[in-house]
């Protein structure tokens, strides 16, 4: 089923949490039951989504009221939501694999796949028409308020791969390369304006990786 996200923020993850609950809720439960598993305290969890929001709310005010909305619809803790989006090191679920992708350039078109079978999480894919915002379509796993991959209305067309290995990126819940591609998606009418808006998330102080190591 294909749906089209065009409510409030708040509205838009209170559909993606109806029509993903059961796998939201099975998602939270094995996170939990691994963080355990590494002897993560719910301190250290508190402190990670505090961090969090805090970097969030000075640039994606938005995402916080979406997140909201998907835990309210997924009937699980909203900090639940924000701790999947910047969780301890090693405690998310991948598979042996990495992200399948190429890019071509050609006279006539270009030509962008990507397939995000990295993360050992269910997928999902959504049209995000928000009100007074920019349209895009996007893919990610259920419970990431970043994306994948997405194509917005302006005719800009991304795909997430992780970086390579860097000593640059800290443990710290910053936004990562999934989070930093849906701004991409959000804020840029042209490959022209990425730079000056990753310039503005650095000087957020916002940006991170895919994790400690990973760009």
């Amino acid at each position: 089923m294909l749906t089209t996200l065009d409510g409030t923020p708040y509205e838009t993850g209170l559909t993606m949490g109806k029509a993903a609950g059961a796998v939201m809720r099975r998602r939270v439960r094995v996170f939990h039951k691994k963080r355990k598993s590494m002897k993560v305290t719910d301190a250290e969890i508190r402190a990670r989504v505090k961090d969090f929001t805090r970097r969030t709310r000075k640039v994606a005010r938005h995402w916080l009221d979406e997140a909201k909305g998907l835990a309210d619809g997924a009937r699980v803790d909203v900090d639940d939501i924000l701790i999947l989006n910047c969780p301890p090191p090693g405690a998310h679920i991948s598979t042996l694999h990495s992200c399948t992708s190429f890019l071509r350039i050609g006279r006539r078109e270009n030509v962008l796949l990507k397939i995000r079978d990295e993360r050992h999480n269910v997928q999902s894919f959504a049209i995000v028409a928000p009100r007074r915002r920019t349209r895009f379509h996007a893919a990610r796993d259920i419970g990431n308020l970043g994306v994948a991959h997405a194509f917005n209305q302006w005719g800009v067309a991304a795909a997430c791969d992780t970086g390579s290995a860097t000593d640059r990126v800290s443990d710290e819940p910053r936004f990562n390369d999934c989070h930093l591609l849906r701004m991409v998606a959000e804020k840029a009418r042209s490959v022209d304006e990425i730079p000056a808006l990753f310039k503005l998330l650095i000087d957020a102080d916002v940006v991170g990786g895919a994790g400690p190591g990973r760009g």
